[in-house]
Parts: structure tokens; C-alpha cells; sequence
């Protein structure tokens, strides 16, 4: 029999009619509106998070550790800024203690100038030019601590300046060394999340076997149904007849060539929901379903 491949549905079911009445007998008609219900069951959708987000959920896991190491970090700047003005407060009180020291250390040698001048042994120099010539001599001292005191203490004002812009820089310092961490977690949350998908995904797939295996139990039954029918009316050939006469070639060619013609995942459901299918393919409908199935999810 002569005949074109189809381009929509309703040709490829006329012309598999077609098909029908010419390899077997005219008169056989046959009831195929059995529509017997199908079995379709409820999935669950994972709510699945965008990399992004999940790299957003990282940050805000690790955010607490991230403050309390800022802190940490700023109180051990501010305790090497607390030791510098221990520091400097030594060396601003240094000149007053130098001041004291050197004058009561004078005193007492006046002292003992005193005894020497008026002991034993005689002293030819007055003990006030000495006092004179002394104080001159340890206020000269005073003034070379007092510089050296202020260049020192000029060098640690400029260390606690450093340190205060350090103890600035701390959060954005801080911060960049989380981003390894931030994406060690990003990792294990992703990795957490695929494991979820994967548990729905056989979850799901198990639902789809069940469905498939229903249906096409389902199918077979409307098949047999339609089969019974067109025994009452009138027996048809012999599946080796048809085989030899070419019925089943011609089938699979109109079929293939409209399904073919479709996508990969729409073919397969459409191919699903096609019961009658089975009424021109019979045994071969499941060889094609399968193929469209395996298809649909490579």
C-alpha cells in the first residue's frame, strides 16, 4: 500500500487506519475510545537554591566568626597601642625623675663638700661655684634627656598612627581571608544540597516506574480489549501473516516518521498517552516506548 509519512497526529492515525483496513479485512472496525484511566503520581519539587544564594548562606553561617576575629584582631592592636603609651608616659615623666635625681644627688655631695672644707683636709673651691657650675651641668642633662625623650616619643606616635590605620584595615583584611572559608561552605552546602536532589530524584524516578509499569499494563489491557473486539466481528490474520505481508514494517515506519519528528521529551509523553498505539503496533509498542523513553532522558 502506498502511503506518505505524516506531519501531525491526525494524519499519522488516518493513515495507520489506512493501514489497518488494507492488511486486514475492510469490514473489521474497531472501538478505540476504551480510555481507561491512567495512573498519575504526585512528585516532590526540591527547592533548590541558586549558587549565589547558597554562597550568600555561606557568608551569613560564618558572619559571627567572621566579628568575633575582627574583634580579636582589634583588641590585640589596641593592646600594642596601650603598652606604646605606657611607653611614652615613662619617658614624658623621665625628665622630672632625671631632674630629682640629679639635684638630690648634688645636695648630697654639697654635703660632703661642707664636711671636706671645714674637716681635716682643707678644699680651696667654694661650695657655691660648685652648686653653680653643677646645676648648669645637670640642667644641660635634663635638656639632652628631654630631646631625646621627645624624638623617642615622636617614633612611637608614629608606630601608634600605624597601628591605628592598621586596626582601620582590619574588617577588609579580615574579610578577604574569609573568602576561602566562605567557599569551603559554599562547597558543603552545595554538596548537601545535591545529595537532597539526588534522594527526590530516585524518589521521583521510582514514581515514574510505577507509572509506567501501571500504564502500560493499562495499555495492554485496552489493547486486549480492542483485540477481543475485532475477534467477535471477525478474526484477523495471524501475527505471522501480517509479519510477512509487511503490516507491522509499515506501522513502525508511519509511526517513527510522525514521533520523529518531534522533541525528544515531547515524543516520549505524547507516545505515553497514545494508548491506541498499541491496537496497530501491539507487541512492538513497548520497544518504542522504551526507545522514546531512553531518548527523553539521554
Amino acid at each position: 500500500m502506498d502511503y506518505t509519512i505524516p506531519t501531525t497526529l491526525t494524519q499519522m492515525y488516518a493513515t495507520l487506519k489506512s493501514l489497518y483496513d488494507y492488511y486486514r479485512v475492510d469490514s473489521v472496525k474497531a472501538d478505540t475510545n476504551l480510555n481507561l484511566s491512567s495512573l498519575s503520581l504526585p512528585r516532590i519539587e526540591g527547592h533548590l537554591l541558586s549558587d549565589d544564594q547558597l554562597r550568600d548562606k555561606a557568608a551569613v553561617i560564618l558572619l559571627p566568626e567572621k566579628e568575633q576575629q575582627i574583634r580579636e584582631e582589634r583588641a590585640k592592636i589596641k593592646e600594642e597601642i596601650a603598652e606604646i603609651e605606657k611607653e611614652i608616659a615613662l619617658l614624658q615623666d623621665e625628665k622630672d625623675n632625671v631632674r630629682s635625681r640629679l639635684y638630690a644627688e648634688l645636695e648630697e655631695e654639697i654635703e660632703k663638700l661642707k664636711d671636706e672644707r671645714y674637716g681635716a683636709r682643707p678644699f680651696d673651691k667654694s661650695v657655691y661655684d660648685y652648686r653653680y657650675y653643677q646645676e648648669q651641668e645637670i640642667e644641660e642633662e635634663i635638656s639632652r634627656v628631654q630631646q631625646e625623650n621627645t624624638t623617642k616619643i615622636l617614633l612611637l606616635n608614629q608606630d601608634i598612627s600605624t597601628l591605628n590605620q592598621k586596626m582601620e584595615e582590619v574588617p577588609s583584611q579580615v574579610t578577604e581571608l574569609f573568602q576561602s572559608k566562605i567557599e569551603a561552605k559554599f562547597l558543603e552546602l552545595k554538596d548537601e544540597q545535591d545529595k537532597i536532589q539526588r534522594e527526590l530524584d530516585k524518589y521521583n524516578n521510582g514514581l515514574l516506574e510505577k507509572e509506567i509499569k501501571h500504564n502500560n499494563e493499562i495499555t495492554k489491557a485496552e489493547a486486549n480489549l480492542q483485540l477481543k473486539i475485532l475477534e467477535i466481528k471477525k478474526a484477523p490474520p495471524t501475527k505471522e501473516e501480517l509479519v510477512s505481508l509487511g503490516y507491522y514494517e509499515d506501522v513502525i515506519n508511519v509511526v517513527t516518521g510522525y514521533f520523529n519528528t518531534l522533541g525528544a521529551l515531547d515524543a516520549a509523553n505524547l507516545f505515553k498517552q497514545e494508548s491506541r498505539l498499541v491496537i496497530y503496533l501491539e507487541d512492538y509498542y513497548n520497544n518504542l516506548l522504551y526507545m522514546y523513553q531512553m531518548r527523553a532522558t539521554s
